[in-house]
């Protein structure tokens, strides 16, 4: 399999060419620097999200297409299920023996609201969906999922999007992860994190929003989205 920074160069330097773009007008065309366009078809960076938002509007690509080919490890389910199947023929997608992921909750991408689990036992919840192809049986069963509310993480995530949450794994977190973060007045919110010495700062994707700082005392509950289906 192609490492994402080749998928991803491969993809937008196709585009160029097609439509006969050097790195200036290119940049131009999607609003952001030559030096970015160059960097991403030679392989040597991958763009954040609000970037590669710009990439596929700028140059007609289908925004899918873009997030997957960057963002394999954090890309719609549909879409990572489609290229297993394409790349890897005889994966089998998870049967009905897979433990189902209960959703266990809302949670905003907009205004926030008060977020609990709502009190389900162990393997329940609001309703079930099916574990990413991907996970093993032992992990599958270690999830559970919440469902989006709200527009400030559009156009990746959207309205009644599943996050697929691993509990437990603050530890793993990284700056630019996608996080689900409860404060200590139960407030929740899905966002992209960056974690200062004193702060979390909370991003969102729509330009409207404006970020989120909180203080590390704030911080109740952080864990990361591993998985995310449409």
């Amino acid at each position: 399999m192609l490492e994402k920074q080749d998928r991803l160069a491969r993809l937008v330097g196709r585009r160029l060419s097609g439509l006969g773009l050097d790195y200036a007008a290119a940049g131009r065309q999607c609003g952001v620097s030559a030096d970015y366009v160059s960097k991403t078809v030679r392989g040597d960076r991958v763009p954040s999200d609000e970037v590669l938002v710009k990439l596929a509007e700028g140059l007609g690509l289908p925004l899918d297409e873009v997030l997957l080919a960057a963002r394999l490890d954090t890309a719609p389910y549909e879409a990572r299920a489609v290229y297993q199947r394409l790349t890897q023929p005889g994966m089998e997608t998870p049967g009905s023996e897979w433990p189902a992921v209960p959703v266990i909750a809302y949670v905003s991408a907009g205004e926030p609201f008060q977020w609990t689990d709502g009190g389900f036992a162990a393997g329940n919840g609001l309703d079930h969906v099916e574990p990413p192809p991907e996970l093993d049986q032992r992990t599958a069963g270690e999830m559970y999922a919440v469902r989006v509310r709200g527009d400030s993480m559009r156009p990746f995530l959207k309205e009644g999007a599943t996050l697929y949450i691993k509990p437990g794994s603050r530890h793993e977190i990284t700056n630019g992860d996608y996080v689900i973060f409860k404060d200590k007045d139960y407030a929740c919110w899905v966002k992209l994190v960056e974690i200062h010495r004193e702060a979390i700062i909370l991003k969102s994707l729509n330009p409207t929003y404006q970020d989120i700082v909180k203080s590390r005392g704030d911080e109740v509950l952080m864990e990361k989205v591993c998985f995310i289906k449409p």
